[in-house]
C-alpha cells in the first residue's frame, strides 16, 4: 500500500506544480472558462520558448536561424516573466501574437535561403527563357 500512496503523492505534487506553472495569469475573480483560457495562453507562451530552438536544426545552423530562435525564446521568457509580475494577460497575448507576426516572415526568409542553397536561386516571374531552335536557322 505504501507504493500506491507514494505514487499518489508524487502525482499530486507533479500536478500541483504543473498547475502552478500554468496559472501565472489566474485571478481569483476569474470564472473556470476564463481561467482555462488563460492557462492555454500561458502554455502557448511556454511552447514559444522551446519550439523555435528546432529552427537551427532545420535550417542547417545558419546564423540567422540561431539569432531568430534564441531571440524568440528570450522574448518569450521575458514576456512570461512580465506576466508573472503584472498578471496583465491582455498585454501578454498581444505581445505573443505580435511576435508571431515578426517571426513567421523571418522563418520564411530562412527557409527560402536554405532552399536556394540546395537548389539555386528561385526563378523570377516573367524572366526571359533561352530561345530554343532559333540559333543557326530560321527558315524564311
Amino acid at each position: 500500500m505504501e507504493a500506491g500512496g507514494s505514487h499518489r503523492s508524487w502525482t499530486a505534487r507533479t500536478t500541483s506544480r504543473v498547475v502552478a506553472v500554468l496559472s501565472l495569469a489566474d485571478d481569483p475573480a476569474d470564472d473556470d472558462d476564463l481561467r482555462r483560457r488563460k492557462r492555454v495562453g500561458v502554455s502557448a507562451g511556454y511552447l514559444t520558448i522551446v519550439a523555435p530552438l528546432a529552427l537551427p536544426l532545420q535550417a542547417g545552423g545558419s546564423a540567422l536561424s540561431w539569432l531568430s530562435a534564441i531571440g524568440l525564446s528570450l522574448f518569450s521568457v521575458a514576456n512570461l516573466t512580465w506576466l508573472a509580475r503584472t498578471r496583465n494577460f491582455e498585454r501578454f497575448v498581444v505581445l505573443l501574437i505580435s511576435l508571431g507576426v515578426v517571426f513567421v516572415p523571418v522563418l520564411f526568409i530562412v527557409c527560402q535561403r536554405l532552399a536556394e542553397r540546395f537548389s539555386g536561386p528561385p526563378a523570377r516571374v516573367g524572366a526571359a527563357r533561352p530561345a530554343e531552335g532559333l540559333a543557326g536557322g530560321g527558315g524564311s
